[in-house]
């Protein structure tokens, strides 16, 4: 995973939603947060692949947090690239 340190850590209630929410979206679901400039897509069960990000720091930071949210609940957060797509 190719992302910078952030000490940012989720509390209790976040990380109860966030296992929640991601169990809830079907494989090959595609989830936009409200505001952030980022797009991800679920490529299995415990997998998602970061599709889009605006070029903004917000969008960096705020996908910085995701990573370290979805590995907390035990999901993988990959990046795209275009060899993904070949």
């Amino acid at each position: 995973m190719n992302n910078e340190q952030t000490d940012w850590q989720p509390e209790s209630e976040l990380l109860t939603w966030a296992k929640q929410h991601f169990d809830s979206i079907p494989v090959n679901g595609v989830w936009s947060p409200d505001n952030t400039g980022v797009q991800y897509m679920k490529t299995d069960e415990k997998t998602w692949l970061l599709m889009s990000m605006y070029e903004h720091p917000d969008s960096k930071d705020y996908h910085n947090k995701m990573i370290v949210l979805m590995n907390a609940v035990g999901y993988d957060c990959l990046l795209y690239t275009s060899d993904a797509a070949d």
